[in-house]
């Protein structure tokens, strides 16, 4: 008997690629967000991520 939920297990991911996109990164701009502890964590998290970007560009 074959089962349509293993087959949704066996789904190639080159078709999953196709289908689901990679998401977009929005920068997060200072004083956006109203509370300030939230504000300050997003503006050291976007920090992060820059330095981490530069340093993969160098590797």
């Amino acid at each position: 008997m074959h089962d349509w939920r293993n087959t949704c297990k066996l789904v190639p991911l080159v078709t999953l690629r196709k289908v689901v996109s990679p998401p977009q990164h929005m920068p997060y701009l200072a004083r956006v967000s109203s509370v300030a502890m939230v504000d300050k964590s997003l503006q050291a998290r976007e920090a992060a991520r820059k330095l981490l970007q530069f340093y993969l560009k160098r590797a």
